[in-house]
């Protein structure tokens, strides 16, 4: 039996450091960091984001995958998320 952490906010914490569960990442600042995310997590928490997560297609009207802000501070965004 797999063990599971306790809580809901555990879980989804587990979950976005998962690569084959996080389903967006975010290349942050100059430095382009990883921040790896769940989609309706942040769309629930940010209009703003909701509206580009699910606003910005790719060419074949798909979601987009990847998302580039080299102008936003990573810790400041890590903090966010």
């Amino acid at each position: 039996m797999e063990y599971r952490s306790p809580t809901l906010g555990k879980q989804l914490t587990e979950a976005v450091n998962d690569e084959s569960l996080s389903d967006v990442v975010f290349l942050v600042g100059p430095e382009r960091k990883i921040v790896r995310g769940l989609r309706i997590v942040i769309a629930a928490r940010n209009a703003h984001l909701k509206e580009m997560l699910y606003g910005d297609r790719e060419a074949d009207g798909s979601l987009k995958k990847s998302y580039e802000l080299p102008a936003t501070h990573a810790l400041s965004f890590e903090l966010m998320m």
